[in-house]
């Protein structure tokens, strides 16, 4: 029997109604668990888009990552998309739904943090757009 029905769909409604109709038959207890919709395989190319965007972006302002080196020296080095998701994304991702993996993100919790980011670098007088379509387009045509 099929445990997990997509209801905004006339086939899932069907076949959950007739699961539950059975389930009621023979008397059984049920528990019900809601399943967010997850970021698309497309939505998590974007996502990995930006934290490209923003690295080249924070990059061109002279805005380095800094650590300290193995000899407790100061180490500037230059933004990469790993570095933005480990130090800028993932950080105020786990604060706000303390979620530790992109994967697990919703689309509304995606855009949630994009709101954080954008008034944040919007302080820092940056602007990081986070990818779509018609940019894309727009970029291949050279405008």
């Amino acid at each position: 029997m099929e445990n997990q029905f997509n209801l905004s769909t006339s086939e899932g409604f069907s076949k959950a109604f007739e699961s539950f109709t059975f389930l009621k038959s023979i008397g059984a207890v049920i528990e019900l668990k809601v399943i967010k919709q997850t970021r698309s395989n497309q939505q998590n190319r974007a996502l990995y888009l930006y934290f490209n965007f923003v690295a080249e972006t924070l990059n061109n302002h002279g805005l380095y990552f800094q650590t300290i080196d193995l000899f407790s020296h100061p180490l500037e080095m230059q933004w990469d998309k790993d570095l933005v998701k480990q130090f800028i994304w993932l950080p105020i991702q786990k604060t706000l739904f303390d979620i530790e993996s992109t994967t697990k993100l919703t689309t509304t919790d995606i855009n949630t943090i994009l709101d954080v980011l954008t008034n944040h670098f919007a302080k820092l007088k940056l602007s990081v757009s986070f990818p779509n379509q018609f940019d894309y387009y727009l970029k291949q045509i050279g405008y």
